[in-house]
Formats: structure tokens, C-alpha cells, sequence
């Protein structure tokens, strides 16, 4: 009852921020794409929905748990403790559901990485930024997270295996190597965004103490621009 309880309130939590984003996200967008000049946020325009993909997955696929999760308790299925778990009716829509989550997960993840590493480079050397490596970073984000998304598609899609009773979770239909791969991708990627993000808070930091550098360096943008 214990582990029942966790996951319901691990859900619960989950749904309730997803189901926020979902509605937040679109407005956020519609605001960043409303001035009529140059956007400057397109990689960033692209990462919000990403996370709006995520959050939908989220709200689907912890949605159908949900009910599953009612209909057993409305049956008063407690033959055993653990009824919250135990044979799911449609291990398709669990499986679908949970796939989209999982991929979606990881390509928010690698939008968050190209977002970080933007920034970074956008405070550390804005010259060779806007020159060089802006629409780069862009191209190299979109083409990333894309490729990445349909390519663990297909290998979770070749690699299915039988379920064992209960199972929740898209990876216990895959091969249990590619589930610790997709992990090991995930930390890797978080990893990765956190120490970038501290360097670029760092640097934040330094130009907030030192007012004549960062003017600087608005100015070096200023001839960018134009």
C-alpha cells in the first residue's frame, strides 16, 4: 500500500504541473512571436514547446493510469496489496502513451542543453556568437532533437518485449538495455545542462559586478546587428 500510495502522489504532482504548462506554454509562445521585427527567441520558442510536448505526453499518459487506477478501485480489486499495479486491460495505450513521454522527455532534454549552451556563448563571447554560431546552434538544436526523437522511436519500437503483469512504465516493454540506455542519456543530459547553466550564472554574475564590461559587450552586439 505503501509503494501505491507514493505513486499516486508522484502523479498526482506530475499531472498537476503538466496540465499547467499545457495551458501556459501556447500563451508564452503567442507573446514571444508578437513583436513584428526580428525574433531573437526562436531557439528558445522551440524549447517552450518542447516542454509543452512533454507536458502533454505527461497529462496522456498519467491520465490513463489514472483511470486504470480508479476502475480497479472502484471494482475493489484488493485481493492483493498491490491492486494499483496489477494487470493492466490495455497494455497498448500504457505502452503508447509511455514511449511518447519518454521520447519526448529526452528531446526536451537536448533542447534544454542547446538552450544552455546558447546562453553561455551569448554572454561569453557575443562577437563570435551573433557571427558565427547563433543560427548554428539553431540548426544543429531542430536537427538534434528531431533525429533523436525518431531514432529511439524505431529502436524502442524493434526492440518490444512481453510485459510482466502491472507494468506501468514504457521501458518494461522494451528490452532492458535500451530503457538503461535512454537513462543514461537522461542523466547525461541533465549533467550536462546543470554545469553549463552554472557557468553561464557565473558569468551573469561577474558582469552584473562589473557594469563597464557588460556595456561592452551590449555594444559589441549593437555592431553585430547592424
Amino acid at each position: 500500500m505503501m509503494l501505491t500510495n507514493l505513486i499516486l502522489v508522484n502523479y498526482v504532482i506530475q499531472h498537476a504541473c503538466s496540465s499547467f504548462t499545457v495551458i501556459i506554454n501556447p500563451v508564452v509562445i503567442y507573446r514571444l512571436l508578437k513583436p513584428k521585427s526580428e525574433n531573437h527567441y526562436t531557439l528558445l520558442i522551440m524549447n517552450i514547446f518542447f516542454h509543452w510536448l512533454f507536458a502533454v505526453s505527461v497529462v496522456m499518459h498519467n491520465g490513463y493510469v489514472f483511470y486504470e487506477a480508479a476502475g480497479k478501485f472502484l471494482n475493489l480489486n484488493r485481493q492483493t496489496e498491490n491492486y494499483f499495479l496489477a494487470g493492466y486491460s490495455n497494455s497498448f495505450l500504457i505502452f503508447s502513451t509511455g514511449l511518447f513521454r519518454a521520447l519526448t522527455f529526452i528531446t526536451t532534454g537536448l533542447s534544454d542543453f542547446f538552450v544552455a549552451l546558447d546562453r553561455y556563448m551569448a554572454i561569453s563571447n557575443p562577437l563570435t556568437y551573433f557571427l558565427s554560431y547563433k543560427k548554428r546552434l539553431f540548426t544543429a538544436s531542430y536537427t538534434t532533437t528531431f533525429v533523436a526523437f525518431f531514432a529511439l522511436l524505431i529502436i524502442c519500437l524493434l526492440n518490444q518485449i512481453k510485459p510482466k503483469e502491472g507494468a506501468i512504465l514504457a521501458m518494461d516493454f522494451v528490452n532492458p538495455s535500451i530503457g538503461d540506455g535512454i537513462f543514461v542519456i537522461n542523466t547525461t543530459l541533465f549533467i550536462l545542462y546543470s554545469l553549463i547553466s552554472l557557468r553561464f550564472l557565473f558569468k551573469l554574475g561577474y558582469y552584473r559586478r562589473n557594469p563597464a564590461v557588460a556595456t561592452s559587450q551590449r555594444n559589441m552586439k549593437k555592431v553585430t546587428k547592424n
